[in-house]
């Protein structure tokens, strides 16, 4: 049967041929392996679905009663490196209309219900039965993400591999010292998973009580937590939004919240159980794995990947603005347009203020014109007159002074003297440890000094205490701030 469905797609005499050692070179390009992959996965479209050997193998085992008879799953191969992967199942277009979203969301919610929601609780209760040894955990926020759902502490299960690390450690450095972090640190660091039995194991020895928690947890979750009810229950919801016929090109769900919230909603439990199930996925597929559970698990987490794309388009769309007639956006070619109104950025955000008998106007300056008030003393009538305002503001005095009077392109023009280069590179004027007041009082000076320097701030009118009565730096910021807009 599964070679009459695909037999225009795999082009062979018989299935069998396919597993013989001639058909080798047939899977050194992309589009051989994808149909290799083709006929163990089996193919989705979007009316049905064809199975592939592995779906055949998992309703074989399912008859089984003695875990010894069942057959192991068989292994997709990997995209060649650098291809594209173009994939023969179900594809989820761009969507440009709410019938594209709705078609999509039904296609592939029919291929989950089918080969992922009416089983994969049953899945996870199997990994009781499992090789823990062989069941892994990447060693990554996944490990604390599980100590913490677990233990509600991030770092309990770092802590019961770090005193294994401890009991088994054959090192020369002693234990507690810095270069026996850097080793354990580097230990630690290299492994990118960690089996379900090492984790087991190091808890139980770390506290007897805590023993098979964490298999319980991940076992368990998904009937704990009702996921899948869950599911359903988003689904029943949005029901009547997924049954709709839409007139064509319609656009009407972008203007409905209450419609777009349930969506999201079934598109966000689907996707729960996606980054759940990833935990248990190890990102080095080359590890020798417990194949009777993880090839049960990899068919469903490939459909569950595809909920990323799903989501991602799916969001993309809904978050759209409907398109209004009564508002365009301008920007005159600027990409900076009226972003500020400091009196030196007026030529770069095309903005100014004007004000005339009490009121204020926004005046756009156009490119050909923007220089236009460089010539102050230009003939200009003086009836039906509007005021300039130059608007000048000295942001974050406590960033700005440094980066003004130390920047590399100005620092020839304030001239820090060599001790005032060490007071700002030691840090010696901040009240921290090394917090020298003396050093502060001539970072202070220099400042006050350079202030009276820089003719962009020389309408600010600065009124500063004298130098030995400030305590620390932020005193003198402080004024600075008074009096700086």
């Amino acid at each position: 049967k599964l070679y009459i469905e695909l037999e225009s797609y795999i082009q062979t005499q018989g299935l069998e041929q396919i597993f013989k050692l001639d058909y080798f070179n047939d899977v050194l390009t992309q589009s051989g392996i994808e149909l290799y992959n083709l006929v163990i996965s089996g193919k989705s479209e979007e009316k049905a679905k064809i199975k592939g050997l592995n779906e055949y193998i998992n309703e074989y085992n399912q008859t089984c009663q003695d875990r010894k008879d069942k057959l192991p799953k068989l292994k997709e191969l990997y995209k060649q490196i650098l291809s594209e992967k173009v994939s023969i199942s179900f594809a989820f277009d761009i969507i440009e209309d709410d019938n594209d979203l709705i078609n999509n969301i039904n296609s592939y919610y029919k291929e989950f219900q089918t080969n992922v929601k009416s089983s994969i609780v049953c899945d996870f209760k199997q990994l009781i039965y499992s090789d823990l040894n062989k069941i892994y955990i990447n060693n990554d926020l996944s490990v604390t993400n599980i100590s913490n759902k677990v233990f509600k502490d991030w770092n309990y299960i770092q802590n019961a591999l770090f005193e294994d690390y401890k009991k088994c450690y054959t090192g020369k450095a002693k234990i507690g010292t810095e270069k026996y972090d850097e080793q354990k640190k580097k230990y630690f660091k290299n492994l990118k998973v960690l089996s379900l039995g090492y984790i087991e194991k190091c808890i139980e020895a770390y506290d007897d009580s805590n023993k098979g928690k964490v298999l319980d947890y991940i076992s368990n979750y998904l009937e704990d937590e009702d996921i899948i009810g869950s599911i359903e229950s988003r689904y029943n919801k949005c029901r009547y939004i997924l049954d709709k016929n839409y007139d064509e090109n319609s656009k009407e769900l972008l203007k409905n919240e209450k419609e777009i919230e349930y969506l999201k909603e079934l598109l966000d439990a689907i996707k729960s159980i996606q980054e759940f199930v990833k935990l248990i996925i190890p990102k080095d597929r080359t590890i020798d794995v417990d194949e009777a559970f993880y090839g049960l698990i990899y068919e469903k987490y490939s459909i569950l990947l595809d909920i990323i794309p799903l989501y991602n388009k799916a969001r993309n769309y809904l978050t759209q603005k409907p398109y209004s007639t009564e508002k365009i956006k301008l920007n005159f070619n600027t990409p900076t347009f009226l972003d500020g109104w400091d009196v030196t950025k007026e030529k770069s955000n095309l903005g100014i203020i004007l004000m005339k008998d009490g009121n204020y106007y926004l005046g756009i300056l156009t490119n050909k014109n923007k220089k236009i008030f460089d010539d102050e003393y230009q003939t200009v009538s003086k009836e039906n007159v509007y005021k300039k305002i130059e608007y000048k503001l000295l942001p974050g005095p406590n960033k700005m002074l440094p980066k003004v009077f130390f920047s590399a392109s100005r620092i020839a023009e304030f001239n820090p003297a060599p001790e005032i280069m060490k007071i700002y590179e030691t840090g010696t004027f901040k009240k921290e440890d090394n917090f020298d007041l003396d050093a502060c009082h001539k970072l202070i000076d220099f400042y006050k000094t350079s202030i009276k320097k820089n003719r962009d701030w020389e309408k600010f009118d600065f009124k500063f205490k004298n130098t030995n009565e400030y305590k620390d730096i932020s005193e003198f910021y402080k004024d600075i701030e008074r009096s700086r807009i």
